[in-house]
């Protein structure tokens, strides 16, 4: 029996596949992730201060502050890369997905209207 040296075996796979992603986000998706952390990061402080999480007071936590119908619009503008990131990173933005008003509203849609768009690559 033949025995496997060492530096044939790759014990670092899952950072491998981070670095991968990371590439991949160097792309015209890069804007649309950098968002959804800004905006995921603003709802965290929000909900850890007791106020409500909606678009005008997140809107009003950017810096600089914004109206809120500029993230509505955001998020419908570039609605297909939103819905490729928060399908390609299951496990981020948690709060988002499922207590801000505006992306939830977004997923919700994506799964009453399966034959929307989406080819972006």
């Amino acid at each position: 029996m033949t025995e496997i040296p060492e530096f044939f075996l790759n014990f670092h796979t899952l950072q491998r596949q981070e670095e991968i992603h990371d590439v991949h986000l160097n792309s015209n998706l890069e804007k649309p992730f950098n968002y959804l952390n800004i905006i995921e990061n603003i709802v965290t402080d929000l909900r850890k201060n007791n106020i409500p999480l909606t678009a005008k007071n997140v809107a009003e936590s950017m810096n600089p502050p914004v109206k809120h119908s500029a993230i509505k619009m955001y998020l419908n503008s570039n609605y297909d890369k939103i819905l490729k990131l928060f399908n390609f990173y299951t496990d981020k933005w948690p709060l988002l997905r499922t207590e801000f008003k505006p992306t939830y509203n977004l997923l919700q849609n994506s799964l009453n209207r399966p034959h929307q768009r989406q080819s972006i690559s």
